[in-house]
C-alpha cells in the first residue's frame, strides 16, 4: 500500500497544485520511478476485509460531549463567572472560544541549506469576525472549519506549533488537528517537506530528507519569528517565544523525536544486519547519516506530539534517553506501517518523561491524518485497506477518534508546555478509558 499513497494524493492533487502552490515557487516535478520502502514505509496492499487480528465492533462511547457549532468538542469546565486573574489572562484561554483562521503563505521559506518550503498556518480567530466568510476548502476537495484570511483575534502573543506531514504527505494532511489547536489559541504552522510530499517525492532524496526534516522544523520557528514584509502584518511579535512545540504523523513523528532532541545513533543490531542484507532501506541511511550520533534538536521547542512515529531502527535506547521534551506518543494497534511493538512501545519507553501514550485499539496508520475524508477514497478497492478503514465496515471511524486525539493533545500541551493544571483529569487513563472504549493512557510524570 505504500505507493498507492501517494498515487492517491498525486491524483487528487495534480488538478489543484497550481492553486495551492505559491506562484515564485519551484514548479515540483514528479519522479516516475515505483516508490521503495521508506522511514513511513506503508504495509503491504491487502484485502478490503478486515485485517487479521482485527477485534469486533467497539461500541460508540458513553461520554456526553457537547456538540459545538463547529463539531470541536468542549473541552472547557469553567464556570462562566471566571475570577479577575482568569479574565486578565488573555495570553492563554482555557476554552476553544476561537474560530479558526488559515493562511496560505506566498512566499516560501528557503532553508540554510537552500531547500524551498511552501507553507501555511493556522491561527485564532474572533468568532465574530467569520460572519459572511465561507469555510476554506483544502485542495478544493475538503471542507475545513477555518476561514481563509480572516483577521487574527486580539489577545496574542499566542503559543507556537509546527506540524510535519508524514512521507509522501501534505501540510495540510492532517487540519482537523490544525484547525482545532488554532481554535485553542495556538499558532500553528505546517511546511511541505521538499522532495517529500505526494507531489514531488523522490526516493533518491529519502537518506538526505532524513536530516533535512528536522531543520525544516527550525527553518520554520526562524521564519515565523522574523517573519518577511510580504508575511501577514500580524505575525510580528505574535509568538510566545518561550511556548513552542512540535507535532508530526509517521515520518513526521520522527522528525518531532529529532527536533526535540532526541539523537540519531545507528544501533549495532542494524549495522550487523547491513552486513547481512545491505539492501535494506536503513543500510541506505546509514551511508548517509554514518555512524557517529547527530543532534538536530532545536532548544526553543518545549513540548512534542508524536503521531504513529517512525525512526526507532535509527534511534536505539541510547538516542532516544538524549530526548529533552515531554511528549505525547500516539499509536494504532492496527497500524502495520510503524507497528506498536516495533516503533510506537519501544519509541515511548526509551524516552524520559515527561511523557504519555496514547493507544488506540482498532486504529490504523492514517487514523491521524483526514486521508479518510478525501471523497470516494473508500471506493477504490484496488488500493488494499483503503476501502476498508476509510469505509462503512470500519467499527472505529478515523473521525471518531479524531476530537479524542485533539483532546488529549491539547490537554497535555496545556500542562507541559503552557504550564496549567489539568483540572478536568484528562491526562488520566480513567478520562481515556470512559472517553471511549478503544483509548488507553498511560502517563509518567518523572524518569525512575
Amino acid at each position: 500500500m505504500r505507493h498507492c499513497v501517494a498515487l492517491v494524493l498525486l491524483v487528487l492533487l495534480a488538478a489543484c497544485a497550481e492553486e495551492n502552490s505559491p506562484p515564485d515557487s519551484p514548479t515540483a516535478t514528479v519522479p516516475g520511478e515505483e516508490h521503495d520502502s521508506s522511514i513511513e514505509a506503508e504495509g503491504e496492499d491487502s484485502e478490503t476485509s478486515p485485517p487479521e487480528g482485527r477485534s469486533g465492533d467497539i461500541a460508540e462511547s458513553g461520554v456526553d460531549v457537547e456538540d459545538t457549532s463547529d463539531g470541536e468538542i468542549d473541552e472547557s469546565s469553567e464556570e462562566t463567572n471566571t475570577s479577575e486573574e482568569e479574565q486578565e489572562r488573555t495570553t492563554w484561554p482555557y476554552a476553544d472560544s476561537y474560530a479558526a483562521g488559515v493562511h496560505l503563505i506566498e512566499e516560501p521559506i528557503e532553508t540554510p541549506s537552500g531547500r524551498i518550503l511552501n507553507w501555511m498556518i493556522w491561527y485564532p480567530v474572533a468568532p465574530g469576525d467569520t460572519e459572511g466568510l465561507e469555510p476554506y476548502n483544502y485542495l478544493s476537495l475538503l471542507e475545513g472549519t477555518a476561514f481563509k484570511e480572516a483577521p487574527v483575534a486580539s489577545g496574542g502573543p499566542w503559543p507556537l506549533l509546527v506540524f510535519s506531514h508524514g512521507n509522501q504527505g501534505i501540510k495540510e494532511q492532517s487540519y482537523f488537528f490544525t484547525e482545532h489547536l488554532a481554535k485553542m489559541g495556538f499558532v500553528v504552522a505546517s511546511p511541505d517537506h521538499q522532495w517529500n510530499t505526494a507531489l514531488d517525492y523522490d526516493s533518491d532524496q529519502t537518506p538526505l530528507i532524513a536530516l533535512e526534516r528536522p531543520a525544516d522544523v527550525s527553518a520554520v520557528i526562524d521564519r515565523i519569528l522574523d517573519p518577511l514584509p510580504s508575511d501577514p502584518e500580524w505575525l510580528a511579535g505574535a509568538i510566545m517565544e518561550d511556548r513552542i512545540a512540535v507535532a508530526g504523523h509517521s515520518f513526521g513523528g520522527y522528525t518531532t523525536m529529532m527536533a526535540g532532541g532526541t539523537h540519531a545513533v545507528i544501533p549495532q543490531e542494524l549495522l550487523d544486519d547491513c552486513e547481512v542484507d545491505p539492501g535494506d532501506f536503513y543500510c541506505s541511511l546509514v551511508g548517509e547519516l554514518g555512524t557517529d550520533p547527530i543532534d538536530l534538536g532545536d532548544a526553543r521547542i518545549g513540548a512534542g506530539i508524536a503521531m504513529a512515529p517512525a525512526g526507532y531502527a535509527l534511534f536505539g535506547d541510547e538516542g532516544l534517553a538524549q530526548h529533552d521534551i515531554p511528549t505525547l506518543v500516539i499509536g494504532g494497534t492496527l497500524d502495520d506501517t510503524t507497528t506498536m511493538e516495533g516503533d510506537i512501545i519501544p519509541i515511548y519507553e526509551g524516552i524520559p518523561g515527561p511523557k504519555a501514550l496514547l493507544t488506540v485499539e482498532g486504529g490504523d496508520h492514517f487514523t491521524f491524518s483526514d486521508l479518510c475524508s478525501i471523497p470516494g477514497i473508500d471506493s477504490l478497492t484496488e488500493f488494499g485497506d483503503f476501502a476498508y478503514f476509510c469505509g462503512p465496515d470500519n467499527p472505529l471511524p478515523h473521525a471518531v477518534v479524531h476530537p479524542f486525539v485533539n483532546t488529549l493533545s491539547t490537554a497535555f500541551l496545556r500542562v507541559w508546555l503552557m504550564g496549567e493544571e489539568d483540572e478536568d483529569g484528562i491526562l488520566t487513563p480513567g478520562w481515556a478509558k470512559d472517553a471511549h472504549p478503544s483509548l488507553t493512557l498511560e502517563t509518567q510524570e518523572e524518569t525512575p
